[in-house]
């Protein structure tokens, strides 16, 4: 089975989306998992290292969980599209070579250990599958709005969640598969 998996690789709650390519699929569908935790300013570099080690193995076990999740046991039928929310090169300072860092080591690990090669997509391109157009303002608390009300989804997702699912709907769509859209309020 192919599961399309989005991340959103934020430091202090990177997120994991998975939805199955089958037809008609729909909320109950969806698995998701939130990783890392904040770090005090002063936290050493050992301290952000563990942090990233956490998000990047939180990664590996939530595609690892995937085939029991989804009733396929058979490793090798399971078939994982990884995509990445592109980092925002607009950002600078710490936070953006901490979340680049753990970017690549999330990468590097999925590649290594998992054999998957991980693609980046726009969080603006992907906002746009769910919205069919690209408002100038306010898309992002638009989608989140949408999502969160979504027929089945039995409890509110984090931001980060949300991000997720909106970086897996439009790898859904990159490779073909039906992904859902809103059509706009």
């Amino acid at each position: 089975m192919k599961v399309i998996i989005g991340l959103d690789l934020s430091l202090t709650g990177a997120a994991a989306c998975s939805i199955p390519v089958i037809p008609n699929w729909s909320t109950s569908h969806i698995f998701t998992r939130v990783f890392g935790h904040k770090l005090a300013k002063e936290a050493s570099d050992l301290e952000r290292l563990q942090r990233f080690h956490a998000i990047a193995s939180g990664v590996e076990k939530f595609i690892d969980d995937l085939p029991i999740f989804y009733g396929d046991n058979k490793r090798g039928l399971f078939e994982p599209v990884v995509f990445v929310e592109q980092y925002a090169f607009t950002q600078s300072g710490a936070m953006a070579s901490e979340n680049r860092e753990c970017g690549g080591i999330v990468k590097y690990r999925l590649w290594r250990k998992l054999g998957i090669v991980v693609t980046p997509i726009v969080a603006a391109s992907a906002r746009k599958t769910l919205l069919n157009k690209c408002p100038r303002s306010g898309a992002k608390e638009f989608v989140v709005k949408n999502v969160r009300r979504l027929e089945g989804n039995p409890r509110r997702w984090t931001e980060d969640e949300t991000d997720a699912f909106v970086i897996a709907n439009h790898g859904m769509r990159l490779i073909g598969a039906v992904a859902m859209n809103f059509d706009g309020e």
